[in-house]
């Protein structure tokens, strides 16, 4: 069985380039990749450690940052949440690798990469068209 992304169809060829007032944005897609959400406290300093230990990435703790390294990226979600990003094929061992060195925490994993995508928007017009959707100051 061949694994295509939904957007396969529309971004498969590569970025589409499209106009957002009067700037440039290059549209893309980085399909198929395997994401796990990872939750538990960061003031704990032996779930950081394990967490940075399985990973080789610090927890971001700042609203609205990513840590990034070797093909992985892991991604603030909220004070206690994060999101990782990683090739495809290699959220089940890293999953299992986080539940064993968290063994005993309050902790949650769970892998969740088949309901979603990531998009690429970058060009002069990026800020413009994302702003049309979301409710953060890209300014």
């Amino acid at each position: 069985m061949t694994l295509q992304s939904p957007l396969a169809p529309i971004l498969g060829a590569g970025p589409r380039t499209l106009q957002v007032d009067g700037h440039a944005v290059a549209l893309g897609e980085c399909p198929l990749m395997d994401m796990l959400n990872l939750r538990g406290n960061p003031q704990d300093a032996a779930f950081t450690a394990a967490v940075a230990s399985v990973l080789g990435l610090a927890l971001p703790l700042q609203a609205n940052t990513a840590a990034q390294s070797a093909g992985r990226t892991l991604l603030w979600l909220g004070p206690d949440e994060w999101m990782l990003q990683c090739e495809a094929g290699q959220a089940a061992g890293m999953e299992q690798a986080l539940r064993a060195a968290l063994s005993g925490q309050h902790v949650s994993v769970v892998e969740v990469g088949h309901g979603f995508t990531t998009l690429s928007v970058q060009g002069p017009g990026a800020g413009a068209l994302l702003s049309r959707g979301c409710p953060l100051d890209f300014h």
